[in-house]
């Protein structure tokens, strides 16, 4: 099988970098290892309405969208009431397989080939380049022969983890990057959801968001409709926390609530929350989406920066094998426009999540129910967007940290290197200059080690 482009994982990024490159023109083969019935995770997930404009993708309809809160009202790990986010939310809330087989369609439709039931087994090099990708379907090996390769495969990464070292890219993963997180969409009792809302053990059409219930880096995330008489619950915490298992959590807070009845959706995965991997392309080859740690640190959603990073990649792909071979030097666009954006406000949120990770539950807490940590902080990491402190949050960030001076060294060390971060990440090089990019790349790393990474 020959092709110009192979897009490995037909995910919302890798649909949407298909989708691109096959309306400029090419021949895309979109590969997953999936058939087209099952594609996609039975996850719920949140991405920011914005993204849906940005890359030209039409917006959710009714059905992919499974719940419309008013508002979130946020509270501590130990259960008090931090404040209430009631503007209009910037992101949906969307049946994530819905989502990615109407994006497959699309892709489809502009005239990119799906292959389902293709298990990436590893990328084929060729005179130092990326020159395609040896499959396993069913019992047979296959081979899928491109001028690009395109690494779409989420979590697993199952391309970058086998790339050659030499090709330039570092694929470097620790423990205390993974989190684990389990979901389940209900029915519910009526009349017991009724009396969970007059008692205020619950508000209605409210989604509740639990900050560090079971570790520093954890959530309890909730939503219960009385009136679609539907309940959803999320939790989320890092791997390596012993704790029980998301999925036992979820039960044991089903049971606690007592409203919850028949489960009608539910998933589960891993995800990798570390800032994006340094180095996003190499010659024949680029990354998207979570298989480069694209991810949002803040809280692990990453559906939104894959969607965007794969039409980045594209607009810069298009160009680059119009030329002929895509290089290092005709891909480096994407990188460029990625880092210096989003990446660069991906690091810095890294850059809160290693804080938050050096911090006791109870400081963490103490944080929320004191208000050194806002409303505007927590908007900003769900956008995402650089942060921004408004002056009117002064006076209680200041008696906050007065009430909690042990916070003190770690925030003042974490906003220098976010401050650090937005700048370095700015000054990305704009164009392939190998020295150059290695002196960035190693000053990343220092900044990271500085926060203990």
């Amino acid at each position: 099988m020959d092709f110009d482009v192979v897009v490995v994982g037909a995910g919302p990024g890798g649909c949407i970098a298909a989708r691109d490159l096959a309306r400029a023109g090419f021949q895309v083969g979109l590969f997953d290892s999936d058939t087209r019935e099952n594609l996609g995770k039975t996850v719920i997930i949140e991405a920011e309405k914005v993204m849906f404009d940005t890359v030209s993708v039409t917006h959710p309809n009714a059905e992919e969208i499974p719940y419309h809160p008013k508002s979130v009202r946020i509270f501590s790990g130990r259960g008090k009431e931090a404040f209430v986010l009631q503007k209009e939310l910037p992101s949906y809330g969307i049946y994530l397989d819905r989502m990615v087989k109407r994006f497959r369609a699309d892709a489809e439709k502009s005239g990119a080939k799906f292959f389902g039931g293709f298990r990436a087994l590893g990328p084929v090099v060729s005179e130092g380049r990326v020159a395609g990708v040896v499959f396993q379907n069913r019992e047979q090996k296959q081979e899928a022969r491109a001028r690009l390769v395109i690494d779409a495969t989420g979590f697993n990464a199952a391309l970058l983890r086998k790339l050659d070292p030499g090709l330039g890219i570092e694929f470097e993963e620790k423990p205390g990057d993974i989190v684990v997180a389990a979901n389940q969409f209900c029915e519910i009792d009526p009349a017991k959801a009724e009396q969970a809302v007059s008692s205020g053990r619950r508000k209605d059409e409210e989604v509740w968001n639990y900050l560090s219930p079971y570790g520093s880096y954890s959530t309890r995330y909730s939503h219960l409709s009385v009136k679609n008489k539907r309940a959803y619950i999320l939790v989320g915490l890092k791997a390596d926390y012993d704790m029980p298992a998301p999925d036992e959590l979820i039960e044991r807070f089903k049971r606690e609530q007592g409203y919850y009845g028949k489960s009608l959706y539910r998933g589960k995965g891993s995800i990798r929350i570390r800032h994006s991997l340094e180095r996003l392309v190499a010659d024949g080859f680029m990354a998207i989406g979570e298989a480069a740690c694209q991810v949002i640190p803040a809280h692990g959603s990453g559906v939104s920066s894959a969607m965007y990073a794969g039409h980045l990649a594209a607009q810069a792909a298009i160009p680059a094998l119009s030329k002929g071979q895509a290089t290092t030097a005709e891909l480096w666009p994407y990188a460029r426009e990625y880092q210096s954006g989003r990446g660069a406000v991906l690091a810095t949120l890294s850059a809160v999540r290693l804080m938050a990770d050096s911090l006791s539950q109870d400081q963490l807490a103490a944080m929320l129910e004191q208000g050194i940590m806002t409303e505007d902080d927590l908007s900003s990491a769900f956008v995402p967007a650089f942060a921004k402190i408004s002056i009117s949050s002064f006076p209680r960030r200041i008696i906050g940290f007065a009430k909690n001076s042990g916070v003190i060294r770690p925030m003042a060390r974490t906003l220098k290197a976010v401050a650090t971060l937005r700048f370095h990440y700015g000054k990305y090089p704009r164009a392939y200059d190998p020295q150059e990019f290695a002196a960035w790349k190693e000053k990343t790393k220092r900044i990271f080690s500085s926060l203990g990474y």
